[in-house]
């Protein structure tokens, strides 16, 4: 396990050639740390937080009850996680759950087990960079992953149906492959998309798309 110093303190010394500077601590909880810090004329005293929960080491997580996976992470420094797999069924509580994970970058949900993210499931996730949705998934909601504007990479499986309004709205994405099962891609959907220079889509003809889907042409 790792020891986060959250706050600090300073004494400055009453010389600067000689002296000693004693500095304590004690640990009267499991999340704070009481330093003293003395140089025999001065004495300043503080509480500081600390985290001493473990890292997330392997990065996989299997989540066997939907709805647990707040209580599977409960025990790890959720600020360490930055890539993170997930294994299971999921609803809409982990999916709350994996939004609040102040530093999560890559997501890999491909052998998760959910038929739709909400709308706004992962709004203004600014963190995300990639992202590979889940085998089972059919509909993305609006706004999903609205503002996520350093997600540059998105993982599409053809289970997928519609795709909602604004879905991808302000992302950085350079392209996207649409799977042949989409028969719906909502008003909106890669709006202010400024780097988005190619979208595949094999079955165009039998896709509704309400414009706008992008401010600018491709």
């Amino acid at each position: 396990s790792e020891m986060c110093i959250r706050d600090s303190l300073r004494t400055t010394p009453t010389s600067t050639t000689k002296g000693t500077i004693a500095i304590t601590a004690t640990i009267p909880s499991m999340n704070n740390v009481i330093v003293s810090v003395s140089d025999g004329t001065q004495t300043i005293m503080a509480a500081i937080a600390v985290s001493i929960k473990p890292s997330l080491d392997e990065n996989t997580i299997t989540v066997e009850t939907p709805g647990t996976l707040s209580k599977l992470l409960s025990d790890y420094d959720k600020s360490s996680i930055t890539e993170l797999t997930i294994i299971g069924s999921l609803n809409n509580s982990d999916i709350a759950t994996l939004k609040s994970l102040p530093n999560l970058t890559i997501l890999d949900m491909e052998n998760v087990n959910i038929g739709a993210l909400l709308s706004r499931a992962f709004y203004q996730k600014t963190s995300l960079t990639s992202v590979k949705l889940p085998k089972t998934l059919k509909t993305i909601g609006n706004s999903a992953f609205y503002g996520c504007s350093n997600l540059t990479t998105v993982t599409i499986c053809n289970s997928l149906t519609s795709i909602g309004e604004s879905a991808f709205h302000n992302c950085n994405l350079t392209s996207i492959i649409i799977p042949d099962n989409v028969t719906s891609i909502g008003a909106g959907a890669f709006w202010a998309c400024s780097s988005l220079t190619t979208i595949t889509i094999s079955n165009l003809s039998l896709i509704h798309i309400s414009e706008p889907t992008r401010r600018t042409p491709i």
